[in-house]
């Protein structure tokens, strides 16, 4: 998940992308409008995380590692993975809470941008420094920390079950880590934005209302992307989630059977939304009044308070 989008413009940011920035949700010529209370909103596995504007964070869900006990302090940057949670803190340095079986929540000392969280059987992380480059830490059975050469700076950064993919200053995509099931065979292409799920699939969009999905061998209907010129999006375990040029939310991807939680049976009604995230079997989307709003699996309370009733 990414930050949280502009009212006009989706704007180079991740979490969902461009290293150090915050997407808005007020529009920069609208000087009457209101702030947004919330910087970004991140789902994970079994949890989430919600930054808000002032920079301190709140977390809710399954808390088995202490994964929801965030630390005091402003944050610019979150990300939820498995039983795990990293932020950027507002003086670039890293900080990682929950569970640490493989070191996933040693992190690197240094300046930093943008962290991403991974998940799957090997858990990982990584982080875009202020300089551009990557770093990764955690487990490396499947090369999580193997981040191949790149050109230019890192802009966009994603990790998924295993498996980590980013963006380069000219929006060419490189992925690394675990590759199956075809997670890392991004389209050719220049992006602005990447996004992995906690399970199989990922996309990325050309900034132009159009974004391209890859993985499904275990398909599931969630790279089934309709046409249309779609504003936030979002990359769950397996299914995906748009705002569409009404800023109404369109969701596709985990068929209705006994294995599935209604992550895409979305809230209907007169609604319009600002932005979308989506977890392994969970969805959540801010509504244009700052409404939050949950649905999906909530067997560990991943739904929090803000769940539809």
């Amino acid at each position: 998940m990414r930050d949280l989008f502009a009212w006009t413009a989706m704007i180079a940011c991740l979490t969902i992308g461009l290293a150090g920035c915050e997407e808005k949700l007020v529009d920069d010529d609208d000087s009457t409008a209101e702030e947004s209370p919330y910087q970004q909103l991140s789902l994970g596995y079994e949890h989430a995380c919600l930054l808000y504007a002032d920079g301190h964070v709140e977390c809710w869900g399954e808390n088995e590692f202490g994964q929801t006990d965030a630390p005091d302090g402003a944050f610019q940057h979150i990300s939820t993975g498995i039983d795990f949670s990293c932020g950027v803190r507002v003086d670039g340095s890293l900080v990682c809470w929950g569970d640490n079986g493989m070191a996933q929540c040693a992190v690197p000392e240094g300046e930093f941008t943008m962290v991403a969280t991974g998940g799957g059987q090997y858990p990982h992380a990584c982080a875009i420094k202020a300089s551009g480059g990557i770093t990764c830490w955690g487990n490396n059975h499947e090369g999580q920390q193997d981040v191949p050469d790149f050109d230019e700076p890192a802009t966009d950064i994603t990790s998924g079950a295993g498996q980590t993919c980013a963006l380069d200053a000219s929006g060419t995509p490189f992925c690394w880590g675990w590759c199956g099931i075809e997670l890392c065979e991004v389209p050719a292409g220049n992006y602005e934005e990447i996004q992995l799920g906690l399970g199989y699939h990922g996309c990325a969009a050309d900034g132009g209302g159009s974004f391209e999905c890859w993985g499904c061998s275990f398909d599931y209907g969630q790279c089934d992307t309709p046409a249309g010129n779609w504003g936030d999006w979002a990359v769950g375990g397996s299914h995906t989630c748009a705002l569409d040029e009404q800023d109404e939310l369109q969701c596709w991807g985990a068929l209705p059977t006994d294995d599935f939680y209604g992550e895409n049976y979305f809230p209907t009604g007169s609604w319009t939304y600002k932005a979308v995230e989506a977890g392994r079997d969970f969805t959540c989307v801010i509504k244009t009044s700052d409404q939050i709003v949950c649905f999906g699996n909530n067997d560990y309370g991943q739904l929090g308070e803000y769940e539809f009733r």
